[in-house]
């Protein structure tokens, strides 16, 4: 993502889960959709279904989440 994208993306992440009642699953929720936008702008059909790989759900990142925090000593 170009700077100006992860800034925008930032600042839409930020106005959305204000409104959300700043959760955080509001916001990550919000961060997740516009950089699947991001992908679907992805010409390269093998390359955005890469992109869209890498998107979690807010669900998957709490129990990656865990996990790491758990293995930490």
């Amino acid at each position: 993502m170009r700077p100006n994208t992860i800034l925008a993306a930032a600042l839409i992440g930020i106005l959305l889960s204000t409104a959300n009642g700043c959760s955080y699953r509001g916001w990550y929720d919000n961060f997740q959709l516009q950089q699947e936008r991001e992908c679907d702008k992805i010409n390269n059909r093998d390359e955005r279904e890469l992109c869209k790989d890498k998107l979690k759900s807010y669900d998957q990142y709490q129990q990656d989440r865990k996990e790491v925090i758990e293995q930490t000593p």
